[in-house]
C-alpha cells in the first residue's frame, strides 16, 4: 500500500502486513483474475478520498482561525477567573473582619 498516494498495487500483497495473511498466490487463489480490475476500482475509491490541496488549505486556515478565537476566549476566561478569585478573597475578608454589612 502506497501511503503517499493511497493507492494498492499487486505486488504490496507480498509486503507486510498482507504477506503474512494473504500473499499475492493466495489473493489470486481467493478473488482470481478479476484482482487487477479489483485493485482499480479500490484505487479509485481511494482516490476520491484525499481532497484537493487548494480545499485542504482552506480547511487548515479555518482550524487555524478557530483555534486562533478559542485563544483569545481561553485568555478572557483566565483573567475573568482570577478576578473572580480577588473578589471572592475580597469578600471573605470583609466579612471575617466585620466590615460588610
Amino acid at each position: 500500500m502506497n501511503a503517499a498516494s493511497l493507492s494498492m498495487e499487486a505486488d504490496d500483497f507480498d509486503d507486510a502486513p498482507l504477506s503474512q495473511r494473504t500473499g499475492l498466490g493466495k489473493a489470486y487463489q481467493l478473488i482470481g483474475e478479476q484482482l487487477p480490475k479489483l485493485l482499480d476500482e479500490l484505487n479509485e475509491a481511494l482516490a476520491t478520498w484525499i481532497l484537493p490541496l487548494a480545499e485542504q488549505t482552506r480547511i487548515v486556515a479555518e482550524v487555524e482561525r478557530r483555534l486562533s478565537v478559542v485563544a483569545e476566549v481561553e485568555a478572557v476566561v483566565s483573567t475573568n477567573l482570577q478576578r473572580a478569585t480577588r473578589l471572592r478573597q475580597s469578600i471573605l475578608q470583609k466579612v471575617f473582619t466585620g466590615k460588610l454589612v
